[in-house]
């Protein structure tokens, strides 16, 4: 009977430097993958075939460098946070309108920042 393989499937990624998902071990020879305790072992396993790479999801299609997709997440990260505070200050400011028209509210204005004294520092 064979236990499980994760040892074997660690270090399988590892070797192939991919996730545990990619990882494709051949049920059929799970007998000689658990015999594998070496990464020199997963690469022989490999070049026979019995350890192989399953293809990326999404069908292979091109993916940017590290640098372009660097810029590509932070340009769109940037564009959703500045969509979503100006879609909540709309909101508010629609909020206020109903309130000023309908009850004739007027909102709370915020406080000055005073900073703290600390203990330490007073003179007194």
């Amino acid at each position: 009977m064979v236990r499980d393989l994760r040892f074997q499937t660690r270090m399988a990624m590892a070797v192939l430097r991919c996730g545990r998902r990619r990882v494709w071990l051949d049920p059929n020879q799970k007998e000689v993958i658990a015999e594998a305790r070496t990464r020199a072992d997963i690469r022989g396993l490999i070049a026979e075939g019995v350890v192989k790479v399953k293809q990326a999801m999404g069908g292979g299609v091109p993916v940017p460098g590290p640098v372009r997709l660097r810029k590509l997440l932070m340009d769109r990260k940037r564009n959703e946070k500045m969509q979503k505070r100006e879609n909540r200050a709309r909101a508010i400011e629609k909020h206020h309108t109903f309130l000023r028209e309908e009850y004739g509210w007027v909102p709370k204005q915020k406080k000055p920042y005073t900073p703290r004294r600390s203990p330490s520092t007073d003179t007194h």
